[in-house]
């Protein structure tokens, strides 16, 4: 069961869930959407699948005036006189290790002007992976100079969230643009927490195999009783520190799979630079040399190597 947090003031409730227009596009070309069985959304451009390691992505999402009207109303009743609070989409994408918002827009009623709102996303091609989730956020932009004794109960602590007034939208970006490729998968409750699939050609495709989901993934069981929060709460883009060690025993895992090609193994961790790499950019092996190198990793013994791979930022 999830868990939330109350708190200390009055926020946005579920019945102040608005409808809004959104649109996904190319380079201006506009994407079409689908929505899969497991409610995360695939877009397609032209007929064709949207590919996130080959195409750009925009999100524009634009609300009615008097749906912005109404919700400024019921934002201002949670607020201090004075105070003035402010619309953004948030977004994460938990396979790329980011988060964000967009540029938010000032909620202040403006009498005899039409004024529709909208929140833009912009991601160049290949800076996602996995999904992308976001929704709109309100949140305290500028706080009351004072606060009278019978409004102290109210948010005056500029960034603070006062609610979410919008479904959260996922969208499906699994690619070849990724920084870990990082999965949740829906297992038994006594099944292992997490573990690692490696799936690159035999001998040694994992010179030329690309790493991402299709040669290598590291697996989350989101129904083992100790899966880490951020893995069930959709509105959470930050890693646990359990997830974190995860990561970090997983790739330990990973290299100590390479180090049964010894020979192999021992030529690509030796290379001295990219440019003289016999193995292709953006390959389980790059990624491999990477961690290896850039964090100095010890490898003598399996205990060496788990206990190094601890060194590695996440």
């Amino acid at each position: 069961m999830k868990k939330y947090v109350i708190p200390p003031y009055p926020t946005l409730r579920p019945e102040h869930l608005i409808s809004v227009m959104i649109t996904h596009s190319n380079n201006g070309d506009k994407l079409k959407e689908k929505t899969l069985p497991d409610g995360t959304i695939s877009l397609r451009l032209e007929g064709h699948p949207w590919m996130v390691q080959q195409h750009s992505l925009s999100i524009s999402v634009e609300l009615d005036e008097d749906v912005f009207g109404r919700l400024i109303r019921d934002t201002e009743k949670l607020l201090p006189p004075g105070a003035t609070a402010g619309l953004a989409l948030a977004w994460h994408s938990k396979g790329s290790l980011r988060s964000g918002v967009s540029a938010p827009v000032e909620m202040v009623s403006l009498e005899n002007e039409h004024h529709c709102p909208k929140l833009e996303l912009h991601f160049d091609k290949a800076e996602m992976r996995d999904t992308l989730s976001y929704q709109l956020v309100v949140f305290l932009k500028s706080a009351a100079d004072e606060v009278t004794d019978k409004e102290k109960h109210k948010c005056n602590t500029p960034g603070a969230i006062l609610g979410y007034p919008s479904e959260s939208w996922t969208i499906r970006a699994d690619g070849r643009g990724s920084i870990f490729p990082l999965y949740s998968v829906s297992r038994e409750r006594t099944d292992p927490l997490w573990y690692i699939d490696c799936l690159w050609g035999l001998d040694d495709g994992f010179l030329t195999d690309k790493f991402d989901g299709d040669a290598f993934k590291i697996n989350i069981n989101i129904n083992h009783p100790d899966c880490p929060a951020d893995f069930k709460n959709e509105n959470n883009g930050a890693f646990s520190p359990l997830t974190k060690s995860i990561i970090r025993d997983a790739i330990g895992t990973f290299i100590a799979s390479l180090q049964c090609q010894s020979e192999t193994w021992d030529a690509v961790k030796h290379t001295e630079s990219l440019d003289k790499a016999e193995f292709k950019r953006g390959s389980v092996a790059h990624a491999a040399w990477h961690f290896y190198n850039t964090y100095q990793l010890n490898d003598q013994t399996p205990a060496a190597l788990m206990k190094s791979c601890g060194k590695i930022k996440i």
